[in-house]
């Protein structure tokens, strides 16, 4: 499923002054968008997906380097945002996979985080079981079984929207192809449920 983006790490794990710059930017961008009156005064949901909207675009702090997966989850009820994303030193030795966090609460506080696969291993089965998920395209036939009668969708009055995009992925004849998904259920939400526990005690400044 993995495959080349290019670029390179350029022997440090990360340059701080690239990373702060970085981070500075974003943070300066949502500041002047979303920033509340007061510590007391929550976001309202059209901040909320603002902000969302322009962190998804910002690129990761490595020099030359895109992203491999992104998750977001999106929180209902105006309950913040996480986006994860995952990349990998391809032109590094060791070709180790990194990842960041960023994470919004209702009230418009941002932290941005860290970890790599050296100090978490973890991340490297969390990858691979996102291999494992198979998805189907349905748009003639659906995706239940003929003369079962679907259920009804689940309602979303609390619970948490994940988007998946995965740049490289690979299709059933082996050609690349880049994918986004949304869910609210099923198996990609119950990997990135899992996924993201898994993960809880790696990330650092």
């Amino acid at each position: 499923m993995w495959g080349w983006c290019g670029g390179e790490v350029g022997g440090e794990r990360y340059a701080i002054a690239d990373r702060r710059g970085a981070i500075m930017s974003l943070l300066l961008t949502l500041i002047a968008a979303t920033t509340p009156l007061s510590p007391e005064t929550p976001l309202d949901c059209a901040q909320v997906d603002r902000a969302v909207t322009l962190s998804q675009q910002e690129r990761v702090p490595a020099p030359r380097t895109a992203t491999d997966v992104q998750l977001v989850a999106h929180h209902s009820l105006c309950g913040g945002w996480d986006i994860i994303d995952v990349w990998r030193s391809w032109n590094a030795t060791p070709r180790l996979w990194y990842a960041r966090r960023k994470t919004m609460n209702s009230r418009g506080h941002l932290t941005v985080t860290l970890l790599d696969e050296e100090s978490c291993p973890a991340i490297v089965p969390v990858l691979t079981a996102l291999n494992e998920i198979t998805l189907r395209v349905s748009v003639i036939t659906p995706p239940w079984r003929p003369g079962v009668t679907p259920p009804p969708p689940p309602p979303m009055a609390d619970g948490t929207q994940y988007t998946l995009r995965v740049l490289i992925a690979g299709q059933s004849d082996y050609s690349r192809a880049s994918i986004t998904v949304s869910v609210d259920d099923g198996a990609i939400a119950n990997w990135a449920d899992t996924g993201l526990r898994q993960l809880a005690s790696c990330w650092r400044p």
